[in-house]
């Protein structure tokens, strides 16, 4: 089982889920909570399915030193036509769901780190 959690372990699909029912009842009170943040919840921490960030859950590796975040938004751009508005909300949903990307103008560090576009990229190999 994929790990979203690890005290108590809670699965990375059960968690999915609970973020989805969360979801819903947010939406029982701001019905105009855009369909596409339904996308952003199913990926929000498929990055922590990542063989690293599981072994770290799982007590069995060292701190990971990336954020999942980052990796769940590359995986989402990945699977998505990012030409549409929607797709970007869902992929910024994702990307900011724990930090946002900074202040006064400058992306935070933890981002500037992760990110490229080029095969060399620190997410690409996780």
């Amino acid at each position: 089982m994929l790990l979203a959690k690890s005290t108590p372990p809670v699965g990375l699909r059960q968690h999915t889920r609970d973020v989805l029912l969360a979801l819903t009842e947010l939406r029982a009170i701001w019905p105009e909570i855009p369909a596409c943040i339904d996308r952003a919840a199913i990926f929000h921490d498929v990055g922590k399915a990542a063989s690293g960030f599981q072994s770290m859950l799982r007590g069995t590796g060292p701190p990971w030193h990336f954020r999942h975040e980052t990796l769940s938004a590359e995986i989402l751009r990945q699977c998505s036509d990012m030409g549409d508005k929607d797709s970007i909300l869902a992929y910024l949903t994702v990307l900011t769901h724990h930090k946002n990307l900074g202040g006064g103008g400058k992306v935070s560090l933890a981002f500037q780190e992760c990110y490229s576009q080029s095969q060399y990229s620190r997410w690409f190999d996780k």
